[in-house]
Formats: C-alpha cells, sequence, structure tokens
C-alpha cells in the first residue's frame, strides 16, 4: 500500500490516525508545509519499507520506535527541524539510504553510524557530534559554516563603518558649506524696491539645483518657496566684468553689468499688472540675483513648444496678446521717460496660474526721452533684435 501526497502545501500536523494504516509500504509526503510532530505509534508500520518527510517544518524528536521498522531500507527526514539525539535504533536498520541532513540534531553519533559512507547523511546538524570530518569537531562543513558567518559579521561592521563614515562627511561638508554660506551671506547688498517680507538670507538658502528651473547664458533661473509659503523666482547671474576678466573678455563683462544694471534701473520703477514685478535684487562681488514675482505656466515659448500648447486656445491666446500689448504700451506711451524694450519675444513673455501674461527681460532695453527738439536718447545698451513668432 501506498500513501504518496509530495510537493502540495499541506500544513499541520500528520494526523494520529495515519499510525492505523498497517499496511503502508510507502508514505511520501516531502516538498510540503507539514509542522506539528511525528504521531506516536508508528511501530504499527511493519510493512513499511520507504518513508520520505524531508522539506518540510516537522519538529521534535525521531521517535526510538522508528528502529522497529524492520523491512524499512529508505528514511528521509531531511530539511526539517527535528531536534535531540539521533535514535540507537537506526543501527539495527538496513538501510539502503539514509538522509538526516539539515535538522537541528545534537549529540554523539551512534558508533555503526558514524562512518564515512553516512557523512552526508548528518551534515547541516551544527550540534551533531563524532569522529567523521565535517561534523562538530570543527573541521569542514562545522568550520566552513562558522567561517560564513565569521565573514558576515565582518560585512556587517564594514558596512556600518562606511555609513558612519559617509554620515560624518556629509555634515562636515555640510557644516563647511554653511560656514562658507555664512561668510558669503555678510557681502551681500539688498535694494528693495516694494516691502519685504523675506530677508537675503532666505533668498540663498534656497539657491541649490532642485530648485532651478531654467538657465540661459548669464545665468540661471530658481523657484524659491519662502517660510511664509510665497514663491518667487529668481534670477541669478553669474560673472560680469570681474569674472570675465580672468577669461580675458572684458567686453563681455561690461555688457553683462551693463544689461543687469538696465533690467534693475527699469523695472525698479515700473508698476504696471503686465509687467513682471521686481521685488528686490542682491548684489555681491561675483554674483547679481534679481528676485521676481513667480509666474506658474512659465514663459509663452515654452508653453507654445509644450505638449501642454494645446491648453492655448483661441480666446486664451488673444488675452495673452492683449496682455502683452499693454504691458508693452505702458511702457512706450506711459513711462518717463519712454522704454523701448527690443527683446520682444515668447520666451520673455511670462504667464501667471491664470495664463495672464507679463513682460519680462529687460536686459537690452533702451529708455529715451522726448524733448521739444526730439528724441534722444537717455542710455544705450547694446543687445541683439528681438523676434516673436505667430502664435
Amino acid at each position: 500500500m501506498e500513501f504518496s501526497a509530495s510537493d502540495n502545501k499541506f500544513r499541520g500536523s500528520l494526523p494520529d490516525s495515519i499510525v492505523n494504516l498497517g499496511q503502508l509500504g510507502i508514505l511520501d509526503f516531502h516538498n510540503n508545509r507539514l509542522s506539528g510532530e511525528l504521531p506516536k505509534g508508528i511501530r504499527s508500520w511493519k510493512k513499511l519499507n520507504d518513508l520520505n518527510l524531508a522539506n518540510n517544518e516537522i519538529g521534535g524528536k525521531i521517535p526510538d520506535e522508528i528502529g522497529g521498522l524492520s523491512v524499512l531500507n529508505f528514511l528521509d527526514l531531511s530539511s526539517n527541524r527535528f531536534s535531540g539525539k539521533v535514535p540507537h535504533g537506526l543501527q539495527n536498520l538496513k538501510l539502503n539510504q539514509l538522509n538526516l541532513s539539515y535538522n537541528r540534531l545534537t549529540g554523539e553519533l551512534p558508533p555503526l553510524l558514524a562512518k564515512v559512507m553516512y557523512r552526508s547523511s548528518f551534515l547541516g546538524n551544527p550540534g551533531l557530534c563524532g569522529d567523521l570530518k565535517g561534523l562538530c569537531d570543527g573541521r569542514g562543513e562545522a568550520k566552513s559554516v562558522g567561517y560564513v558567518w565569521l565573514l558576515r559579521a565582518i560585512f556587517v561592521v564594514a558596512t556600518l563603518v562606511f555609513l558612519v563614515g559617509v554620515v560624518w562627511f556629509y555634515f562636515r561638508y555640510k557644516n563647511f558649506q554653511d560656514a562658507k554660506r555664512a561668510i558669503d551671506k555678510s557681502k551681500w547688498t539688498l535694494m528693495s524696491f516694494h516691502k519685504l517680507g523675506f530677508s537675503e538670507d532666505e533668498i540663498l538658502n534656497c539657491l541649490d539645483e532642485d530648485n532651478v528651473i531654467g538657465s540661459g547664458s548669464s545665468g540661471k533661473v530658481y523657484k524659491v518657496v519662502l517660510s511664509s509659503g510665497e514663491v518667487v523666482a529668481v534670477k541669478k547671474i553669474w560673472g560680469g566684468v570681474r569674472k570675465e576678466v580672468e577669461s580675458g573678455d572684458v567686453e563681455k563683462g561690461r555688457v553683462q553689468d551693463n544689461a543687469f544694471d538696465a533690467e534693475v534701473e527699469t523695472l525698479g520703477k515700473i508698476r504696471h499688472k503686465n509687467i513682471v514685478k521686481l521685488w528686490c535684487c542682491c548684489t555681491t562681488r561675483d554674483c547679481k540675483l534679481l528676485v521676481y514675482e513667480y509666474m506658474p505656466n512659465g514663459s509663452l515659448g515654452d508653453l507654445l513648444h509644450s505638449s501642454k500648447g494645446g491648453l492655448l486656445d483661441w480666446p486664451t491666446r488673444c488675452k495673452i496678446a492683449v496682455d502683452s500689448a499693454e504691458g508693452l504700451s505702458y511702457l512706450h506711451h506711459d513711462c518717463v521717460p519712454a522704454i523701448v524694450h527690443r527683446d520682444v519675444k515668447s520666451n520673455n513673455i511670462l504667464l501667471d496660474g491664470d495664463y495672464g501674461a507679463r513682460v519680462a527681460d529687460f536686459g537690452v532695453a533702451k529708455a529715451v526721452e522726448t524733448t521739444a527738439k526730439g528724441t534722444k536718447s537717455m542710455s544705450v545698451i547694446a543687445g541683439s533684435c528681438g523676434y516673436i513668432a505667430p502664435g
């Protein structure tokens, strides 16, 4: 009689009633999830020839009764949780195959089983002792297991040392950067054009690469969220004359400085709903900052050429055109002196959350004054001619 139920997902213990199957010749439950202990009374399996319970979670002691199964010649209890000693009764069996490996067995092996031919039958039981090489005499398998644990311990310690080193370096570097920034802050000069609810320190603390939203030939633009929740855009212009002196292009440096001064001078005195608001400017020896109101929808040029271009229906496009025209009209006719933008293009038209347009970027603006004798230039800033494509 054969009872085979291997390679399933059976759980729980073997039922006690299974010992009543006295005619069993083969009992095979390997590769399941059985637990508990072997049932009592297995001596009734007088005709059992093959017992395979490998790869389960069965625990407890291996019963001595198993040595009374006189016709048993195949016994595999490997990869379970059996504990205690190996029953001496196993010496009485004429086993063709014995496998008790990878359990939790302890103590001395029965003398007749402490032979080289049975060595592989007892591997993976660190507490099992005997005269066989590879058991708990400190050689072979037990030594290998200890060596593996030693390597793991070394790896864990090395990882902890590495992580501590990284954290230490991070804080040292952060402290160094904070100290450097604190020194730099003392050199900044703030010029405001509106009542401010923030300081230059709050702006400087947010100028990192994670906040960059745009860049150009003269610098980068950052999105800065203030502690009050308000959002501003900061244009950071590097260099100027001092930087270009080092590279030999002094004229380029003067142009950059002139462009910065022109934008500050122009925007600082303008008050119009369709001209981008300049909150303040911060200057130091090697760097200059312009702090503007933040435009959530970016520039018209970026929007037209992005996947969001479809959001601009014709009424919205018309509204943007009218807003831009009103801003330019204010510059041309209502400012004293009048201002010619000279770089009107889609990238210099910024859009607020409701797609209201603001004229921006006055780096090449030209102020003119009308007198009785005609029009004369108040300041001349070099720059390229602007271009705006049809919407």
